[in-house]
């Protein structure tokens, strides 16, 4: 694919080196310098900011729970998006506020430990709409993603710790997974958000 990507918050470069054959160009910015020497021998360009961009360059600019840690999503969208062609989109990943570990069974300690995950924001379906509008993007699709299986709640509902994706691991069956996940993203309680925003 002739196409332009810019990862931002891309911390230690693992989906940058995995599609790197398939674009044009792949750059990524992350405060972490540490991960500058992996950047160097996989030959991506790495930036600890947005100093130097070229505007109007990137096809496809994507954010993997990154938006959730920023201070004001709102401005860092808005000076992103002036590296974006016309009709380049923005693909983010964040988790959801009305995980059924939240909403559903309650867990207190889930609570807990999502908390300290220096979260600064929680985002629900309606408020990414909302920071899209403010941000004058097109809203093309927010799907539902349950990243952890039904084991993994069960240890979370009963012991209040994860990891019952291990201890269960009989319970990872496939379409087991698929109907819970499905299920869930009916009540819109999977444990992730996958947005897509356009703009122009």
């Amino acid at each position: 694919l002739q196409k332009n990507v810019l990862e931002f918050g891309s911390g230690l470069g693992g989906f940058c080196q995995k599609i790197k054959k398939y674009v044009n160009n792949i750059t990524a910015i992350d405060l972490d310098h540490q991960a500058a020497e992996t950047y160097k021998k996989n030959n991506i360009d790495f930036l600890r900011d947005t100093t130097g961009l070229k505007e109007g360059f990137y096809d496809y600019i994507v954010m993997f729970h990154v938006l959730e840690h920023l201070k004001d999503p709102v401005s860092e969208l808005n000076n992103l998006k002036k590296f974006l062609k016309s009709g380049g989109s923005f693909y983010i990943e964040v988790p959801n506020a009305k995980d059924a570990l939240l909403e559903i069974y309650r867990s207190e300690e889930f609570l807990n430990f999502n908390t300290y995950a220096d979260h600064l924001f929680t985002f629900t379906s309606e408020n990414l709409k909302t920071i899209a509008k403010k941000c004058g993007l097109r809203v093309d699709s927010i799907e539902q993603v349950q990243r952890y299986p039904l084991s993994n709640h069960m240890l979370w509902i009963q012991e209040g710790r994860g990891l019952g994706h291990v201890k269960y691991d009989f319970l990872n069956d496939e379409l087991l997974n698929q109907v819970y996940s499905s299920t869930l993203a009916k009540s819109e309680a999977c444990d992730t958000l996958f947005a897509k925003f356009t703009l122009g």
